[in-house]
């Protein structure tokens, strides 16, 4: 099936700097598409690009097979939602909505029925004759997304349109937006550095560093089998260990060996170990408590015991952020960050446990050395 937008071999250079190196991006049709990433990483070039507010050094962009790379913005079927809106405040909410269609040459009385379904869309019905500086936050990125909407465009491009707005706003616009990705059909493409903006509303993610993509899949790849050390410390809280893989199925962390299900990293080699805090089981160990051989057989309390590796620590530090507990256990001489619903208080010494399924492995960055080493252990 041909891709809606396609961005081939995109490159962009701004002074001497160089944003984006031989990109290339296929956006299917109603999809709901996110270009996640740090400041500086090259997602909003994309989004211009797109949009044709700028043109690429090299590279092509293709909209439904055809070659849109030097046709203007108005032009195109895209409509774009700034971060600042950009809403005219010496017009009523309804002008600012038909402002583009006035420019389009529609008729009052069409103008009139799209302005007031596209209020009807964005939860504002019957906020025509209303200032703009007479409106919230919230109410002011809804308009801005009207506006953009009325004009039917087959893509939609957001530049972080939630970043000014407080943590409530953002949640309830996260929900409007899937909402009309779902009602109207329209292409999303949207670009943020927000983790939870990603995950909740994505299709795919796409992960951007340094103008290159760094791992691209669904909320749920990206997050549970991040593939490298960048993705995996930029998408949520992890704890990112040095580790030897032994061998198919058999990790060393912290000098400690786990079973894990990974394979196809060979034997004896260095890698980079994602844990994520909320998967570390923790359990409470008596002050005086004398680790044993046999504390690596950890019973989940179904009947069935699972061969476990496991490390013994103390508790740090602690702090309750309201749906778990977030603590810092210094165990195997590492700080590992755990979450749990149980409080475990600062000076306790707990036992951590990870089962085989939540161990994922990554190879590390390569050098040519590194390449020709094995390591002994």
């Amino acid at each position: 099936m041909q891709p809606l937008i396609k961005l081939q071999n995109i490159s962009k250079s701004f002074d001497d700097t160089q944003v984006l190196d031989d990109f290339s991006l296929e956006v299917k049709e109603n999809e709901f598409i996110t270009l996640l990433g740090p400041s500086g990483c090259g997602k909003t070039t994309i989004l211009r690009i797109v949009g044709g507010f700028e043109k690429p050094d090299e590279g092509r962009v293709f909209f439904e097979g055809k070659d849109i790379t030097a046709m203007p913005p108005n032009k195109r079927h895209i409509n774009t939602v700034f971060q600042k809106y950009a809403l005219f405040p010496h017009m009523n909410i309804g002008q600012n909505i038909a402002f583009g269609l006035k420019i389009s040459g529609k008729s009052d009385q069409y103008i009139r029925d799209k302005v007031k379904y596209a209020l009807k869309l964005v939860n504002l019905s019957g906020y025509e004759k209303r200032k703009i500086d007479s409106l919230s936050g919230g109410q002011q990125q809804r308009i801005a997304i009207a506006r953009a909407i009325v004009n039917e465009p087959k893509v939609l491009l957001l530049d972080e349109p939630l970043g000014a707005l407080d943590l409530k706003l953002r949640q309830d616009m996260e929900y409007e937006l899937i909402r009309l990705k779902n009602e109207l059909g329209i292409t999303f493409i949207y670009v943020t550095h927000d983790q939870e903006e990603a995950l909740t509303m994505s299709d795919k993610v796409v992960v951007m560093n340094g103008g290159y993509i760094q791992q691209m899949g669904t909320p749920e790849q990206i997050y549970n089998e991040p593939e490298n050390a960048f993705v995996a410390d930029f998408i949520g809280d992890s704890n990112i260990i040095d580790a030897i893989m032994v061998e198919d199925r058999v990790v060393k962390i912290c000098n400690t060996v786990f079973p894990c299900i990974d394979e196809g990293f060979g034997r004896n080699r260095h890698v980079d170990v994602v844990i994520r805090p909320e998967d570390i089981i923790i359990k409470r160990v008596p002050e005086d408590y004398n680790p044993k051989v046999t504390d690596t057989v950890f019973n989940f309390g179904d009947g069935n015991k699972n061969t476990l590796g496991r490390l013994f620590g103390t508790v740090t530090h602690n702090v309750f952020i309201g749906v778990h507990y977030e603590m810092e256990i210094e165990a195997g001489g590492f700080t590992w960050l755990a979450q749990n619903t149980v409080n475990y208080p600062v000076g306790t010494k707990v036992a951590i446990d990870v089962i085989p399924e939540n161990i994922q492995i990554m190879n590390k960055p390569q050098t040519k050395d590194e390449e020709a080493m094995e390591i002994d252990i």
